[in-house]
């Protein structure tokens, strides 16, 4: 199952996404600039060949919310049926530059 192939890399990187963001950041933008510039170069390209995976057809909207609510994210994109975690990971994707 995808939930049991979670990269160590993109655990990680969701251990950023705190309940208490808000404190520190008044945007998310602001917040997720600082998650990348925390995450080292060989671990974005982990990163960014999981979220090509991830919105590959293999999964649907569905099985990424699965995937996302496995890691140790503390917030989500989603509730209920209101937000899409496939947007976010499309959104995500491009900031994975190999030349950050």
């Amino acid at each position: 199952m995808a939930i049991d192939n979670i990269p160590d890399e993109f655990m990680k990187f969701t251990e950023f996404f705190h309940q208490d963001f808000d404190k520190f950041f008044p945007d998310g933008e602001g917040f997720i600039e600082d998650a990348l510039a925390n995450t080292p170069p060989n671990d974005r390209i982990v990163i960014k060949n999981y979220l090509e995976e991830l919105l590959s057809n293999k999964y649907d909207e569905q099985e990424r919310r699965l995937i996302w609510r496995s890691t140790r994210a503390h917030i989500s994109p989603f509730r209920g049926n209101e937000g899409s975690c496939t947007e976010f990971f499309k959104y995500l994707l491009p900031l994975f530059v190999e030349d950050k």
